[in-house]
Formats: structure tokens, C-alpha cells, sequence
């Protein structure tokens, strides 16, 4: 704080001219040397909050950058269920990065408007300064206004000070918790790629039993128009077969007869009763057709 009681003391007690002009003289230096205190001062107050200035859109770039990422997370949690509680962890420690980025830009906000409310205070110190290098009768008032604007200067400046650390705090605390957010997402991340390889190997897996069940439906479906055929040919016979007995019994044809043939050509063939399944007897036209096993 500026103390020019001193000068003042030496121009209220100086007798002789030469006294009372060396006296003004110092004064009026002192005061010129407040004021170009305070122009230092007021500079390095602008310094200071142009720092803040860019404090804020750091800490702005870095909330967008954590919105971002809390959507993609977001877009993420609906498409792997098996994810799901790590996003929601993920996705609930970027809100408390988010909360903490926002509560730390309106804290930086508000260390703005105090530092250009305290530029202001600066200036007006300046501008009394001024009035009071010009007007000695107003000297006294006027450093005493002064050193008044000059100590709430201060004391604005301190607690300038004591904000901006904790604002630092806030934002470290922050920036801690914003790449515990990113960790979370990478390792969500990593869980869901395993999740999609995973069900890619399930898709090709069914793949192949769908195309392995086609084939089998393709050769059921084959055999089946093959069994058709030969139930339609077994009909189609037994049917003959019927007709050929009627015919047989309007003719009163000796079955005997044929039979002791069978046996005849069975003995000929070497064909024992085991080797024979079945015999086909075409009784109009007087043949037969056997089947045998073949071993």
C-alpha cells in the first residue's frame, strides 16, 4: 500500500519556498511512481485473465470431448447386453467427470468476471491517481481513495488467487476422473469386439447347420419320392397280382403244378428256402420272377 503521509507531513510543515516546492515535487513523484505501479499491476491482472480465458476453453473442449464420448457409450450399451453393466459404470463415471468439468467452468466463469471486475478497480485507481497529479488541493482525498481502491485491489487479488488454486484442484480432479471414464470405455469397448467375434463364429457355425440340415432335407426329400415310386410299383403289382388270381381261379389252374415247378427250379438253381425273400407268379401268362438275398 502506497504511503505519502510523509510528503504530505514535509508540504504542510515547509516554511520557505524552496521547501514547499521541493516538497510538492516529491509528492507529485511518489504518486507518479503509484501510478506506474498500478499500471503494472492492472497488466499483470489482464495477464491473468487471459490465462483464466484460456483455462476455460481448454476445460470447454475438454466437456465436449467427454459428451462425446458419453454418447457413444450410450449408442454402445444398446447393441451388447453382455456389456451392459461396464457402459453403465463407463457412461456413469463420464456424467461425474461431466458434473465436475461444469461445475469447474462456472467456478472459472465466475474467477473471470472478478478479474475484470477487479481491471476495472485498477482503472478507476489510475484515473484518481491522475485527478490527483493535477489537483494538489485534492492530493490528500485523492491518495486516500487511492490507497483504499488500492487494498480492496488486493485483497480481490487474493482471493483471485485462492479461487484460481482451487479451480486447479478442481480441474486435476477432473481430468483424473475423465481418464478413468476413458479407460472404462476402451476396456467396454474391447469386451463388445470380443462379444461381436464371438457371435460372428456362432453365425458361420449355424451357417454350416443349416446348410448340413439342407442336405439332409434334400436327400429325406429324395428318399422319400423314392419310396413313393416303389410304393406306387408295389401297388401298381399287387394290383396284378389280385387280377391274376381272379383269372386264376376262373380257370381253376392248378396251383400244385406250379408249385412242385418252383421246386424243380429251385433244386436246379441251388436256391434253399433261406436264400429266397420273395416270388413274383405272373398266373395268365404262366411266369414268375423270384428275388434272392445276395450275400
Amino acid at each position: 500500500m502506497a504511503n505519502i503521509q510523509p510528503y504530505i507531513d514535509q508540504i504542510l510543515n515547509a516554511v520557505y519556498g524552496e521547501e514547499v516546492r521541493s516538497s510538492i515535487v516529491n509528492a507529485l513523484e511518489k504518486v507518479n511512481d503509484d501510478n506506474n505501479s498500478y499500471a503494472d499491476l492492472k497488466k499483470e491482472v489482464i495477464a491473468a485473465k487471459d490465462a483464466v480465458d484460456k483455462d476455460v476453453d481448454a476445460v470447454q473442449q475438454k466437456l465436449n470431448a467427454a459428451s462425446t464420448a458419453l454418447t457413444n457409450l450410450q449408442n454402445a450399451t444398446s447393441a451388447a447386453n453382455t456389456a451392459k453393466t461396464n457402459l453403465q459404470n463407463a457412461t456413469s463415471t463420464a456424467n461425474t467427470a461431466k458434473a465436475n468439468l461444469t461445475n469447474a467452468t462456472s467456478t472459472a466463469n465466475t474467477t473471470k468476471s472478478n478479474v475484470e471486475a477487479a481491471t476495472n478497480a485498477a482503472n478507476t485507481a489510475i484515473s484518481n491517481a491522475g485527478v490527483a497529479k493535477t489537483n494538489l488541493e485534492k492530493v490528500i482525498t485523492s491518495a486516500t481513495t487511492a490507497q483504499s481502491n488500492l487494498q480492496g485491489v488486493i485483497d480481490n487479488a487474493n482471493q483471485i488467487k485462492g479461487q484460481l488454486d482451487s479451480s486447479n484442484t478442481t480441474a486435476v480432479t477432473s481430468k483424473k476422473n475423465l481418464d478413468s471414464a476413458i479407460s472404462d470405455a476402451s476396456k467396454a469397448k474391447s469386451q463388445l469386439q470380443e462379444v461381436i467375434n464371438s457371435a460372428d463364429s456362432i453365425k458361420k457355425a449355424l451357417s454350416d447347420v443349416i446348410l448340413t440340415a439342407n442336405t439332409a432335407k434334400s436327400n429325406l426329400d429324395t428318399s422319400v419320392n423314392t419310396a413313393n415310386g416303389v410304393l406306387q410299383s408295389l401297388s401298381a403289382e399287387n394290383a396284378s397280382a389280385a387280377s391274376n388270381i381272379d383269372e386264376l381261379k376262373s380257370e381253376n389252374f392248378n396251383s400244385q403244378e406250379i408249385l412242385s415247378g418252383v421246386a424243380d427250379i429251385r433244386a436246379y438253381l441251388g436256391i434253399t428256402a433261406d436264400d429266397i425273400v420273395g416270388i413274383q407268379v405272373d398266373y395268365k401268362n404262366k411266369t414268375f420272377k423270384k428275388y434272392i438275398k445276395i450275400c
